[in-house]
């Protein structure tokens, strides 16, 4: 009786259990059938939309610094300028040079609570070291930068690169940092300006003892253009539609490299060293 009864459990089991797995193969076979078909009716995701000839091609990208190897290149050569416009003897001097050349990454951070950007990048201060170093041995560099005159055009063309797109990355820090709206706009309008402005002329105010003074006889250019530059890149990414965030980001700062590049060329040019030696030519 025992036997029976035992027999008839298992079968009941074995029965129950073949009828699981039959339904457990249904449903997975629904399932796929189920991805399948929705797979050839549902259409495929919208591709990114494709960006603006004139923001794609190989001088754009190098005025946006998209590359690492382009954004140190125009590091060494705005240190290289820096440095060819200072002394380079002392250890003042280098200090001076520091100052000079990281300002506005100096002051910036210190109001948004933040390193300073020559602690934060180690490849600022080699480039920085460097170049003291290059214009201390070989004094006659400076020379060559003020004589040649397409070495100083190439490195003005990367310095104001630099500098254009720290005064857009300063811009959109500050505009991180406030966040939000505006209380008169629908967003911030002044603390990233006023960011911008000083991160690209910062350092014409250091050491701090000057003051105002740099003030005294109105903006000078790399002030103007700062200022020019940070109001034009933050009205244009917050007000332009027709391109996503990230299409206007990289518009405003191909824009905004051209506008300094084309400032700063066009002061080397118009010195009277460059007229008298096109004269002579």
């Amino acid at each position: 009786m025992g036997y029976e009864i035992s027999w008839v459990h298992s079968h009941h089991l074995k029965k129950s259990s073949s009828t699981i797995n039959t339904r457990s193969w249904c449903v997975c076979v629904s399932h796929q059938l189920n991805l399948t078909i929705m797979g050839r009716f549902t259409s495929p995701p919208a591709p990114p939309p494709t960006p603006p000839a004139i923001l794609d091609n190989g001088l754009a990208d190098f005025l946006v610094l998209s590359t690492p190897e382009i954004k140190n290149m125009c590091m060494f050569f705005f240190l290289w300028m820096i440095v060819a416009a200072n002394q380079s003897k002392t250890v003042k001097d280098l200090a001076s040079c520091l100052l000079a050349s990281a300002g506005g990454g100096i002051l910036i951070p210190i109001f948004l609570n933040d390193l300073p950007v020559f602690l934060k990048s180690e490849t600022f201060l080699v480039y920085l070291m460097a170049n003291f170093l290059l214009f201390k041995y070989l004094p006659g560099l400076r020379d060559l930068t003020k004589g040649s005159t397409t070495l100083l055009l190439f490195a003005s063309f990367c310095a104001e690169t630099f500098r254009a797109n720290a005064v857009c990355a300063f811009v959109t820090a500050g505009m991180n940092a406030v966040g939000g709206t505006g209380e008169v706009f629908s967003f911030p309008l002044f603390a990233p300006i006023i960011c911008g402005t000083l991160g690209g002329c910062g350092g014409g105010f250091f050491p701090l003892s000057k003051g105002l003074a740099p003030l005294d006889n109105g903006l000078n250019s790399k002030q103007r253009t700062a200022l020019v530059g940070a109001i034009f890149f933050h009205l244009y990414t917050q007000t332009q539609k027709p391109l996503s965030a990230e299409l206007a980001v990289m518009a405003g700062k191909m824009i905004v490299s051209v506008y300094f590049i084309f400032v700063a060329v066009s002061a080397e040019l118009s010195q009277p060293t460059f007229i008298a030696k096109a004269k002579a030519s």
